[in-house]
């Protein structure tokens, strides 16, 4: 049985079934193992259409091809591809090396696909540049090198997984006398070692060398000088059984380094590629740090007095001209809202404005009255000394805490401690300082007990309003309409409005996450175009690639192997753009954080999460369609661009 086989194969481009259009008309013709055959014949004659189609790297538009007994018509893609990979090597007249990898791994480049173990591939690659003489430039790349040691790495690749059918086409076209006497001589030797190998040549002294002669004119077999007596060859193992893959080691991580050399053989490229993801990513870490800094700043800030309160103002609303007149928010008020379950406590609201004075100082400052630990309730905290206490309360003593704009004002660097100033015609003592936590104001303000502010310097019974903490749990709506409803029948009219703080904070929260995802959405957008950035830099890395790909193809490259390279590329550069534009987040944050004493925005383990996540997403999502249209790229196609 002969090893390969054609019956009445036709080529044939395109639909016009004009005879120029018609490459090979009907060839039969059956090669046994063990033979050199020399193919030859004129420029544009179909003698390389016929060989790609005995080396599987094209398909005939009609007939049969039979490779060791199998009709190749009934072969996947893949299948043809484990054949290139394991029964046939391919020497190319210019070579069709690979610019990025240097000449070993142009040697162990079959291997690679065929999953055999690093250090095996390298001392195999190792022998057969070393049998071939050109060991000494394992480590350079094809640039480096001259065409007959490129000629020669790439007989060397050929023989990489012992390919049983040697495929040259015009193997000494591109080199000197000398040189393709050389390589003419090792296809000699190869032949005597048992490969079969098949020529293309146009030059007859070269064919010559073969030890059968084809000869194609226009697409037809005008002479063949027939077989020869062949010598025994080994026996070897079914192509059924001949193609099956070994298993992989360290696939991905091989397939990770293949596709790390291409990145860095094109930085400038891979570099502005990653830049699109890098802005992308820092937006939405940036984005995400500040808002989720900003919710928390406010949160931590505003406490209890905004996120879990209410307001009770005297007034029917805010400008209400009778609320001056208004007394009947008073004790009685304190002590029934007090009584109600979902209520913590109820401070009451009383102020006025009176001249503070102090030796030769004086200013004019609002007076606002509190109930015990006043201070700790509020958005203030205290500075030095001590918050009002409930004797202060009850005795209505004449104590007070000052704003520390006020403190400067009237006592500059004396420590206020202890002081006596007239509030009006009272005197009260300095207990404590008092420093806002929200801003960093400086008010004229002085706190007093309540009772003190009504009875010594007001002569009232009623207050100018209530603040109510509510039990966080209880909805704040809810509570407004009980609270209501209390007053309503204590007062038995609406003399008071509700400021419900709670109810506003919890649409300010949602206003907040509302913003954020607005700003997150936005930043999203640059990683978009990002991401669409990747995807156009791969396919003109495909177009700028496409012969490459045919080679690895050729070679024995699957699609699914071409695919996963060009993935694993686009996954690696967006992982650039996202690890540099976290770095860049981070430093932000950092610089923020530096300058502003409220916001300090940092990376969480959330936003590092999902920017990681995102980029895998943006490198899997925009290089697929880049790498299924490098997988889909014909052998023979690809290695005929240019």
């Amino acid at each position: 049985m002969a090893l390969l086989e054609l019956r009445k194969v036709t080529k044939q481009y395109g639909a016009d079934e004009h005879e120029d259009a018609i490459a090979l008309h009907e060839i039969s013709l059956s090669i046994d193992e063990g033979e050199f055959v020399a193919i030859i014949g004129a420029s544009g004659s179909g003698k390389s259409t016929l060989l790609n189609i005995l080396g599987c790297l094209d398909s005939p538009s009609g007939g049969q091809y039979f490779l060791d007994g199998v009709d190749t018509a009934l072969a996947t893609p893949n299948h043809l591809a484990l054949i290139r990979r394991r029964l046939l090597g391919f020497i190319f007249q210019r070579y069709h090396l690979i610019p990025e990898l240097t000449a070993i791994e142009n040697v162990a480049l079959p291997a690679l696909y065929d999953g055999m173990p690093a250090r095996e591939r390298k001392a195999k690659a190792s022998r057969l540049l070393q049998g071939l003489d050109v060991a000494h430039k394992h480590l350079s790349f094809p640039s480096q090198i001259s065409g007959g040691q490129q000629q020669r790495v790439a007989v060397a690749r050929a023989l990489m997984n012992d390919a049983r059918v040697i495929f040259a086409d015009e193997p000494t076209g591109a080199l000197d006398t000398t040189n393709g006497q050389a390589v003419l001589s090792i296809l000699t030797d190869l032949n005597r070692a048992g490969h079969t190998v098949v020529m293309v040549t146009h030059n007859p002294d070269i064919a010559s060398a073969a030890t059968r002669i084809v000869e194609v004119q226009d697409g037809r077999i005008v002479r063949d000088s027939g077989k020869v007596n062949q010598p025994e060859v080994k026996a070897h193992a079914p192509i059924s059984q001949a193609v099956q893959p070994r298993v992989f080691q360290n696939y991905l991580l091989q397939f990770f380094l293949l596709s790390l050399r291409s990145i860095l053989s094109h930085r400038l490229r891979s570099y502005l590629t990653a830049l699109g993801v890098f802005i992308g990513t820092a937006a939405v870490a940036i984005s995400i740090a500040v808002s989720q800094a900003a919710q928390d700043s406010i949160a931590q800030n505003a406490g209890e007095l905004f996120t879990n309160s209410l307001r009770v103002s005297k007034g029917k609303d805010w400008n209400d001209p009778q609320a001056a007149a208004i007394q009947s928010i008073t004790a009685r008020d304190l002590q029934a809202l007090s009584s109600l379950p979902f209520i913590r406590s109820v401070t009451p609201t009383v102020d006025t404005e009176r001249r503070i004075r102090y030796r030769q100082h004086d200013v004019q400052a609002r007076v606002e009255g509190l109930d015990v630990q006043g201070i700790a309730r509020s958005d203030s905290k205290v500075e030095l000394g001590r918050d009002i206490s409930s004797h202060d309360v009850s005795a209505a003593a004449n104590v007070a805490l000052i704003e520390v704009g006020t403190q400067d004002f009237l006592f500059g660097h004396t420590d206020p401690l202890g002081q006596v100033v007239l509030v009006g015609d009272v005197p009260l003592v300095i207990i404590g300082t008092v420093k806002s936590k929200t801003t960093g104001l400086q008010n004229n303000r002085i706190y007093a007990p309540y009772t003190t502010v009504q009875n010594k310097l007001l002569g009232i019974s009623h207050f100018d309003g209530m603040t109510v903490s509510l039990d966080p749990k209880f909805d704040p709506l809810l509570a407004e309409k009980n609270i209501q409803d209390l007053l309503l029948r204590s007062h038995g009219i609406k003399d008071f409005f509700i400021i419900n703080t709670a109810a506003s904070w919890a649409s300010f929260s949602q206003i907040a996450v509302i913003a954020s995802a607005a700003l997150g959405g936005i930043a999203a957008i640059s990683l978009l175009v990002g991401g669409i950035g990747v995807m156009n830099i791969m396919l003109v890395s495909v177009v700028e690639r496409t012969k490459e790909i045919g080679i690895r193809k050729a070679v024995g490259a699957t699609a699914a192997d071409i695919v996963l390279q060009f993935l694993i590329e686009s996954v690696t550069i967006c992982l650039m753009g996202t690890l540099a534009g976290l770095l860049f987040a981070a430093i932000v944050c950092a610089m923020i954080s530096g300058l502003s004493d409220q916001l300090h925005p940092s990376l969480s383990l959330l936003s590092v999460g999902v920017s990681g996540l995102i980029c895998f997403s943006t490198g899997v999502i925009f290089g697929w369609l880049p790498a299924r249209l490098a997988s889909g790229l014909s052998p023979v196609t690809a290695l005929s661009t240019e």
